[in-house]
């Protein structure tokens, strides 16, 4: 097969935040770097510390009450720590995406521990971007909702690039801006079919 993937993926334009390297003739990888710190960053960090404080004071006052009480602090101390580690994920983490004829391979490594999931072309249904509604369930579903929610407080949905398997879909580059996110998930989607086709 002779697909060209700096033609198809090379045409994106120059200011998107994803680092694109050609590893060979048959293989390309989609980098998005660990970001640097901000004010954001910085004041997300706060906020969920602020949290986890006053659940803790909360909870060491609710045991001067019956002895019930604290059990109600614990879906408070599951969202605070939630959030702080998402803070820490979207700030410290690199994902790789790379991209051949026959696979693709997304990779997420953070402080060097990696976690890869290999999807063979053939079993890819589809790349398209999901809409997520923020209701309680879908947020506590995962740190990294729960820190996208927070930080897109807006609408009451997210949308999130999403690789459709036989199973869960799997998210990947949710921190891009969503006009990033719609670019890379059209050419990806568009770079399976025609590797489908061939």
């Amino acid at each position: 097969m002779n697909t060209n993937y700096l033609e198809v993926f090379g045409g994106l334009p120059s200011n998107l935040k994803i680092i694109i390297n050609k590893i060979n003739d048959e293989s390309i990888e989609l980098i998005y770097p660990k970001k640097k710190f901000s004010f954001a960053t910085i004041y997300s960090i706060i906020m969920s510390l602020a949290f986890i404080g006053f659940t803790g004071f909360w909870t060491y006052l609710s045991f001067q009450g019956p002895f019930f009480l604290p059990f109600f602090s614990i879906p408070f101390w599951i969202a605070g720590v939630k959030l702080l580690i998402g803070v820490i994920v979207f700030t410290f983490e690199t994902q790789t995406l790379t991209v051949c004829k026959s696979s693709i391979i997304f990779k997420r490594e953070l402080f060097g521990s990696k976690k890869i999931t290999e999807l063979k072309i053939e079993n890819i249904q589809s790349v398209y971007l999901e809409c997520l509604s923020s209701n309680i369930f879908t947020m506590l579903k995962s740190y990294r909702l729960l820190f996208l929610f927070q930080t897109r407080q807006r609408k009451g949905t997210i949308t999130l690039p999403a690789i459709e398997s036989y199973g869960e879909p799997i998210f990947f580059f949710e921190n891009v801006s969503e006009d990033e996110q719609e670019l890379i998930t059209n050419t990806l989607d568009n770079f399976i079919r025609q590797v489908k086709t061939t």
